[in-house]
């Protein structure tokens, strides 16, 4: 991850979890906390497929990092 990072090359943390938001709150040995400090986007709602295919249109229509960090962690409206 740190290394996709340091490329400038977006990660986006999603879950297969059926059900609550995905938080970066938990740390320790690859947590969401230790993810997030490495630069990791976390999917607050979306499941792998679904952020898979966001992270692509956005990435195809040149989004800055900002704007996918936005997309993905900004609370449902």
């Amino acid at each position: 991850m740190a290394r996709a990072r340091s490329r400038d090359v977006p990660v986006v943390v999603s879950s297969r979890v059926p059900e609550g938001l995905l938080s970066p709150l938990y740390g320790g040995g690859g947590g969401g906390h230790d993810m997030r400090r490495a630069g990791a986007i976390h999917a607050r709602l979306l499941r792998p497929g679904q952020a898979r295919i966001l992270l692509a249109a956005m990435l195809a229509n040149g989004c800055s990092q900002a704007e996918i960090t936005r997309a993905f962690e900004a609370p449902p409206a």
